[in-house]
């Protein structure tokens, strides 16, 4: 058993996949035995920590120059405290909190890089060991100086966490979502980098030809408004529906007659699993990881990213061709078994293992990880 400290910056839930993906992990280890203490700013997810048997701790970690010795102390009590083995950063602060505090202390740091777009992330390059989501992810971090040899990678897996259950993202809401159909939807946070004016675009250009085709915009974020001005001005608009922010945003995908991520810029994103394990047709991008997500075409349709003729020509072969639906909806649901949280608890348990080779022995009676 290991004792591990994970540092996000909060746990508020936003739909914000380094969050989601952070506490995924937290739970599954918590699941698998490991004691495990979350510090962050605090956030709604506390609930669903304490359910888990996992220890929250407030910190406030404001780079002003008032709070930050006031943080490092915090930080200090902290450890001294829990004793960890690893202290798991998935932030930036944390990790050079962690590297300061480190001589005091007896654990080793490791720094998470969920995402490309924040460079800050370079500063993970003092961690004894790094971990990338991706391949395309952690070999453009070693490009920009991360030192490869203490690089690893672990891909995100979400299914079977928690998360669902706890805040109603299964489905089961009290009040389900009626579509339109056939249902255009992507789940995303409001921003340019996730495409979605050239998603607009798309589905202004084939929404003639698909006279009942609807698109679903599920997500908040400060873009939001500007594509709400884009959707205005087109003469779809009144088939264009975003919703804002829904914790239950897998009924929308459950109802897809095709999902799609239209994203500029991106490292693995975790709807895509979501997508897949509910056996949509899938359509993303040539970014990031998510070839590598959806198995280089197989899971789903990739075009190029700012490309809204390719994009647009993917729709309507979707939901035009029901047969390249229905192989898009088989292919999804294959080969999952690498998304599962289990599966990616063992593999960050081998990271671990190289810091700290002899680990805690598991109380009797620790619940079985599953």
């Amino acid at each position: 058993m290991y004792r591990i400290i994970h540092v996000l910056n909060d746990v508020r839930n936003l739909g914000n996949g380094i969050i989601n993906a952070a506490l995924d992990l937290a739970c599954g280890q918590a699941m698998a035995g490991h004691e495990v203490t979350v510090v962050s700013g605090g956030g709604e997810y506390e609930t669903l920590l304490r359910s888990r048997g996992i220890d929250h701790q407030v910190l406030d970690q404001k780079r002003t120059a008032g709070n930050v010795p006031k943080a490092l102390y915090r930080f200090n009590s902290i450890v001294a405290a829990r004793k960890p083995d690893i202290v798991h950063c998935h932030n930036m602060t944390g990790t050079v909190l962690a590297t300061l505090s480190k001589p005091f202390h007896s654990y080793s740091v490791v720094g998470h890089l969920h995402s490309l777009h924040q460079r800050s992330s370079l500063v993970m390059r003092i961690a004894d060991r790094t971990i990338a989501v991706s391949r395309d992810v952690g070999n453009e971090f070693i490009r920009l100086g991360l030192p490869a040899r203490r690089m690893r990678f672990v891909e995100n897996a979400v299914i079977g966490s928690p998360r669902y259950s706890a805040y109603g993202a299964s489905g089961t809401a009290a009040d389900p979502v009626e579509l339109a159909q056939p249902a255009i939807v992507t789940v995303a946070g409001m921003f340019q980098r996730k495409g979605i004016t050239e998603l607009l675009a798309a589905f202004e250009a084939i929404a003639d030809k698909v006279p009942g085709a609807n698109l679903y915009l599920v997500g908040d974020g400060p873009d939001l408004p500007e594509f709400k001005r884009q959707a205005a001005s087109l003469g779809s608009t009144s088939r264009i529906h975003f919703t804002g922010f829904r914790s239950d945003f897998q009924a929308y995908m459950r109802k897809a007659a095709v999902f799609v991520l239209a994203s500029r810029l991106d490292s693995f994103p975790l709807v895509l699993i979501e997508a897949r394990e509910l056996g949509a047709p899938i359509i993303g991008t040539q970014v990031g990881g998510v070839p590598e997500l959806l198995d280089h075409g197989k899971a789903g349709l990739l075009v190029p990213p700012q490309d809204a003729k390719a994009l647009g020509d993917a729709l309507l072969r979707v939901l035009t061709d029901p047969d390249t639906a229905e192989s898009l909806r088989r292919a999804a649901v294959e080969d999952l078994d690498r998304f599962r949280l289990e599966h990616m608890v063992r593999n960050v348990d081998m990271v671990y293992e190289e810091l700290v080779p002899k680990p805690r022995a598991i109380p009797a009676g620790a619940a079985p990880l599953g």
